[in-house]
């Protein structure tokens, strides 16, 4: 089966869907109170990143590739709270339950993967089924037009042959979101396995010289250890959990406490039920520990949320320590 990536997010399009109820209008009245007012674009990629694949692993893409229910442990939930974050708080409960259906116009969510062909039905599928945002899914064309398949038929095969131009796909459909919405904060999440630094490294670049009143914040998920995956530049922040993330957000003004809050919940809740779901065999997240990148304890949080953090620093130091 083969997908057609949709159309970019348009205007249009969200007042349409304000109009007919999907998305409210009013979200800001009595929401959580958040440092910045400026609205919010999320712009993800899927595999490495919020999806348990391996990428790096030929084995790992075959078996992993296909499955729709493999999610990084509470990253859903952090995504729903991040969207949600500006509607009311009386409607929060429904938003995040309707996978932030009716969530406010100024919180977007995209979703942007390389994957082609059925891999993009199983990544659109990922989505719905692990309880993700509702949001705009982007797909990259197929290219190679002398291939007459997408999908991944032998575990020998070069990847990076079978699927040229990531980067510059990645780059152009990030800049053309970025040149329609440049009052938006651009929270751009991917990992270290392949392409994701380079290409937000050139967005951000690229933003500051076009779009200077657009705010990119790049994070990238560490997946692999210097050896394998590719370690971040300037300006890029890594994250391992979605808590670890909702704590660089909350710190940027970007989430709210309560919001923080849940995230962190759903995190290690996960790490009691099944570390691998958070911390799965493959991640190698030693670097992490680093004082250069580990988290720091914001200020300003309720005690009950601060002794969260803490037991979430605790676990991201035992189990990247492995």
């Amino acid at each position: 089966m083969k997908m057609r990536s949709p159309p970019f997010f348009s205007r249009a399009l969200a007042l349409g869907l304000v109009a007919t109820g999907l998305i409210a209008s009013d979200g800001a009245a009595a929401a959580p109170r958040l440092r910045s007012t400026r609205p919010v674009m999320l712009v993800s990629d899927i595999d490495d990143t919020i999806k348990r694949t391996n990428v790096l692993s030929k084995r790992g893409i075959l078996l992993n590739g296909p499955r729709t229910t493999n999610p990084f442990e509470g990253m859903n939930e952090l995504y729903a709270q991040l969207i949600c974050d500006t509607v009311t708080a009386a409607e929060r409960a429904r938003c995040i339950s309707r996978q932030a259906l009716t969530r406010a116009q100024n919180r977007q969510v995209v979703y942007v993967t390389a994957a082609k062909g059925s891999l993009q039905m199983f990544g659109s599928l990922f989505l719905e089924r692990s309880g993700f945002p509702v949001g705009l899914f982007i797909g990259r064309e197929q290219i190679d037009s002398n291939s007459n398949s997408t999908e991944i038929s032998s575990p020998s095969e070069d990847l990076s042959e079978r699927y040229p131009h990531t980067l510059e796909y990645k780059i152009e459909t990030i800049q053309k979101l970025i040149a329609d919405y440049p009052e938006f904060d651009f929270i751009l999440v991917g990992d270290n396995g392949e392409k994701d630094v380079a290409a937000y490294d050139a967005v951000a670049k690229w933003a500051a010289k076009r779009h200077p009143q657009a705010k990119i914040h790049s994070f990238i998920h560490q997946v692999y250890d210097w050896n394998e995956g590719v370690p971040p530049v300037a300006n890029q922040t890594l994250y391992v959990t979605g808590g670890d993330l909702g704590i660089e957000l909350y710190r940027r003004g970007l989430m709210s406490e309560h919001g923080l809050s849940k995230a962190l919940d759903a995190t290690l809740k996960a790490v009691k039920r099944d570390s691998s779901d958070v911390f799965p065999p493959f991640m190698n997240c030693r670097s992490f520990l680093d004082p250069d990148h580990f988290p720091k304890m914001p200020e300003g949080l309720s005690a009950p949320v601060e002794a969260r953090v803490t037991h979430l620093f605790n676990a991201l130091k035992r189990q990247c320590s492995r």
